[in-house]
């Protein structure tokens, strides 16, 4: 999505192409029991086929971490006024300076841009000749690039719902502007950038879960099936029996048991957790979730 300072009858054909409905974000909320239609998040298998979708989130997990669920039009809406510096209908006072201005030093690379600098909420970075506002953020499986040009007026989203190519929103964000502002080296760059994207896939489905190594309940011995609690207020982790698969839930979220030789791993979507099990001399189970220890009840 490309929101754009622009007048007349261009911005007029963009608010027809792209948004429906500009002056508003009505599709914003985090609320997300009251989303009917929320996009699925997609977690690679191995083989690079669907392990898993759905999303994680839940009222009681909507954090700033994917707090908010949008619409790409009510996202151009909100970058819209970011590159208008439109304070109709946020503040009487000039708030977009000091929220663009450089804040604090920073000198790091993520992908292809070299951040100098931090503001109240983006991330300064060069990236072929041009200074961007960038903000970036992924969770379990989905992944935004929000940026703009001031000097350029122009500003970019992209998004992927699929957590191997989380790269993927970047290179359509890095083609889109070398494409409008007629980069002589955009092809060169498209090519270097689709082949790290490559091999970041290739990595991401390395470390991607196998279907082969789900947990049935029949290979799964039934004593260690049940309610684990943490004296440390962790939320309570539970293993239980859904068809024919063992599954984990852990506070607010859930999702297979697999083994690798005599490994657990509970593979909870957002992110995955090495599982283990102990008889104590009491008879009592103890599980072991990451460094946090469970008793079961």
């Amino acid at each position: 999505m490309i929101a754009e300072k622009v007048t007349g009858k261009t911005w007029g054909e963009l608010i027809e192409k792209y948004i429906t409905e500009p002056l508003d974000m009505n599709s914003t909320t985090n609320k997300v029991s009251k989303v009917e239609n929320l996009l699925p998040s997609i977690i690679s298998s191995s083989d690079g086929n669907i392990f898993s979708s759905g999303h994680f989130k839940s009222a009681l997990t909507m954090h700033p971490s994917g707090g908010l669920v949008s619409t790409v039009s009510d996202l151009a809406t909100w970058l819209q006024v970011k590159i208008n510096k439109d304070r109709s209908n946020v503040s009487k006072i000039d708030i977009f300076d000091e929220l663009h201005e450089k804040q604090v030093d920073q000198s790091k690379t993520y992908f292809t841009y070299e951040r100098t600098g931090y503001t109240l909420g983006w991330d300064l970075a060069e990236y072929n000749e041009e200074t961007l506002l960038t903000r970036f953020g992924n969770y379990g499986g989905y992944s935004i690039h929000v940026s703009f040009i001031p000097e350029r007026q122009i500003g970019v989203i992209a998004f992927t719902n699929q957590d191997a190519a989380y790269i993927l929103p970047h290179l359509i964000a890095n083609y889109t502007y070398n494409t409008i502002l007629n980069k002589g080296n955009r092809d060169a760059l498209f090519e270097q950038e689709m082949n790290r994207l490559k091999k970041s896939v290739r990595g991401e489905l390395l470390g991607a879960p196998d279907p082969a190594l789900v947990v049935s309940a029949e290979n799964f011995p039934g004593n260690l099936l049940g309610t684990y609690v943490n004296s440390n207020g962790w939320p309570e982790q539970k293993l239980y029996i859904e068809g024919d698969k063992v599954m984990v839930s852990w506070g607010g979220l859930n999702g297979p048991l697999l083994k690798n030789g005599e490994v657990y791993k509970a593979h909870l979507g957002a992110l995955q957790r090495d599982l283990s099990f102990h008889f104590q001399d009491n008879g009592a189970v103890k599980s072991q979730n990451g460094s946090v220890e469970f008793i079961k009840i």
